[in-house]
């Protein structure tokens, strides 16, 4: 017991993406019994009657202590109600290693596009910390795996520090699930991911101030008598003084959304466990504290009247950058003692500050112009790496040619036997390839790799596992996008479908959308059938218990493809909605042949369709192409 002790205790934290510098500067540690192990830290904090929120202000644990490797996906998990993996209690010394997980090609730090992790950024709020060059470079692909799989977020400048910190003791993959968890499971959107909910909550702080009900700590420090403007050219000039200085106060306070993540790391990654246990109301209290620290330096600022623009926003950000990093215990200390601010208070400083936000004269705005066609980007609350007119997944010319020479470089370096080197069972890297340029989607192909998620010779010819294997993949990668690949009895013919939507036996008849489109690899001439928009069809893919049918058929005949419940047989005809023919035209595959009616209802001189015999089915879905972190 006391061997396991030792090599617990002073088992390092940190992954081998943090700076070995940083690590070998800290200070040895005191043991603790008490908390040696997180499972001594659950029972000593969790099961006292205590209310558990109130856990993360007491134990109040070093950077460098062992337990820090477990925590945040444990505080996540209890909090959020996920079930994220975390590390063991008895993994040794460097087990915290991420090389195993890095086979995919990182991106070249001189060439790497500058688009590439900084998607939802905010040019004031990129820090590091300790991370290391190799560190920096997966937090950029961290970063870029969370925006491409949620094209809907734009702008949601906290993640950026919140992923570097969880990289400093998780690996990537587990900090990546950390980070959607905290995107996609917080209740009280804890991670601010709009431009509108950002703004509120920079102007909350302010409007907390300002409120007549607020006893926080008795601050009156924004609390200006109304400027008279009557008494002559001297009572003007105080006037115009005294507006000014309110304006410049507005805008340093507006700024402690950024200033709370630049305290000193051991300050910081405390405050990160009270906020993943409490929610955004701590970092509000961090705000406080921050302001109420500047008010030494306020009267310097104020003072000094060729001030450049900004300095007044940077107030908050100096503060925090210079308080002592042994001071960490006090800092969170002053936090708490904060009364009577509670998360309804913290929702109702939102509200009012979003409604301040929509009124053109109740506060003044900053535009910052860029050269975009002369169109005014953001203003002075918002300061997005990525601008209009450059929005992320209109950008792809400027990522493209690096996402390519990935692939290549994977593909080259793969050895013959690697599943990798060719995913499919049936295509061909080549007739992959050109299937993957046929498809609409750039998210899916420019920044996605695809997957073998069924396979007959592997899972059975059952239509029922594959709805269900289809199901578990879209659940799992947000991605219900998938390619079928149908494979004739005489192995002459290939051929299949790409489709948008998951399939599920509980829709009602043909759904799906306009990206859709059925194909032919085999024989050859290879052929692509994509959607009709002027046919008005949208047959696009029907999913029921007894068969799978891909494009509406016409009058008489089967769909574009079908399949049947054992996926033994299947039928293709001629499809309007695509405008293609039958797909099976390999003489020995084709049985059953018959025609279509024609538009007067004749049997004679329609389209062909005809039945034929499975060999095997392929559904490939997509995964984002940072495999290591999939």
């Amino acid at each position: 017991m006391e061997r396991f002790f030792q090599t617990v205790f002073f088992s390092i934290p940190f992954t081998d993406l943090v700076d070995e510098e940083y690590i070998a500067s800290l200070p040895p540690l005191e043991p603790r019994e008490h908390i040696c192990t997180l499972k001594d830290l659950e029972q000593h904090y969790f099961n006292s009657p205590r209310p558990p929120k109130h856990a993360a202000r007491k134990w109040h644990l070093p950077v460098n202590h062992p337990v820090r490797r477990q925590l945040w996906p444990f505080l996540i998990n209890k909090y959020l109600g996920t079930s994220i993996e975390s590390p063991s209690d008895r993994e040794e010394v460097g087990s915290a290693s991420t090389r195993d997980e890095d086979e995919t090609p990182q991106p070249s730090l001189e060439r790497r596009s500058l688009l590439v992790g900084k998607e939802w950024a905010d040019r004031r709020l990129q820090p590091t910390y300790h991370l290391n060059e190799r560190g920096q470079a997966i937090h950029l692909a961290v970063l870029h795996d969370l925006a491409v799989s949620r094209p809907q977020v734009v702008y949601a400048p906290h993640v950026w520090p919140l992923a570097a910190l969880m990289l400093h003791y998780l690996r990537p993959r587990t900090a990546l699930a950390c980070m959607r968890a905290l995107l996609d499971a917080a209740p009280d959107e804890r991670v601010a991911q709009s431009k509108s909910l950002w703004r509120s909550r920079c102007l909350a702080l302010e409007a907390l101030l300002d409120s007549k009900s607020s006893t926080l700590l008795h601050w009156s420090l924004l609390n200006f008598s109304p400027v008279e403007e009557a008494g002559g050219g001297k009572g003007k000039e105080m006037g115009r003084k005294k507006g000014s200085m309110k304006q410049r106060q507005s805008d340093a306070l507006a700024a402690w959304p950024i200033a709370v993540w630049f305290v000193p790391f051991e300050c910081l990654v405390p405050i990160v466990d009270c906020f993943l246990a409490e929610g955004v109301k701590v970092l509000f209290r961090m705000g406080f504290v921050l302001w109420k620290l500047a008010q030494g330096k306020r009267e310097e600022v104020e003072g000094d009247e060729d001030e450049e623009e900004g300095g007044s926003a940077d107030l908050l950000k100096s503060v925090a950058t210079s308080y002592p990093a042994s001071k960490s215990r006090a800092l969170l200390k002053e936090a708490f003692k904060i009364r009577q601010l509670s998360r309804r208070q913290v929702e109702a400083a939102v509200r009012k500050a979003a409604k301040l936000c929509q009124g053109p004269q109740d506060m003044e705005t900053a535009r910052l112009h860029a050269s975009n066609g002369g169109v005014d980007i953001v203003d002075s609350l918002v300061m997005p790496c990525v601008l209009p007119g450059q929005r992320t997944f209109t950008a792809y010319s400027q990522v493209r040619a690096e996402f390519e020479a990935r692939r290549f470089a994977a593909a080259v370096t793969a050895p013959a036997n690697n599943p990798a080197h060719n995913v499919s069972n049936l295509a061909s890297a080549e007739e992959l390839d050109f299937l993957m340029q046929a498809v609409r989607d750039e998210n899916i192909a420019q920044f996605s790799l695809p997957k073998v998620i069924f396979y007959t010779e592997r899972d059975g010819s059952s239509l029922r596992s594959l709805y269900r294997l289809c199901g578990l993949h879209a659940e799992a990668t947000g991605r219900p996008q998938t390619l079928l690949l149908v494979a004739t009895a005489s192995r002459e013919g290939l051929f299949g479908a790409f489709v948008t939507h998951r399939w599920s036996t509980e829709e009602r008849g043909f759904y799906g959308s306009g990206e859709s489109f059925l194909f032919r690899l085999r024989p050859t001439p290879e052929v692509v059938y994509k959607w009709r928009m002027s046919s008005a069809l949208e047959y696009f893919q029907q999913a029921t218990e007894s068969a799978l049918e891909v494009g509406g058929g016409v009058s008489g005949g089967p769909p574009g493809l079908r399949l049947d419940a054992g996926l033994q047989t299947g039928q293709s005809g001629p499809s309007p909605t695509f405008g293609s023919e039958c797909l099976v035209t390999a003489p020995t595959d084709r049985i059953n042949v018959g025609r279509c009616r024609n538009e007067q209802g004749d049997d004679g001189g329609g389209a062909e369709y005809c039945s034929f015999d499975v060999a095997a089915v392929e559904v490939l879905g997509f995964v984002n192409s940072n495999s290591f972190l999939a």
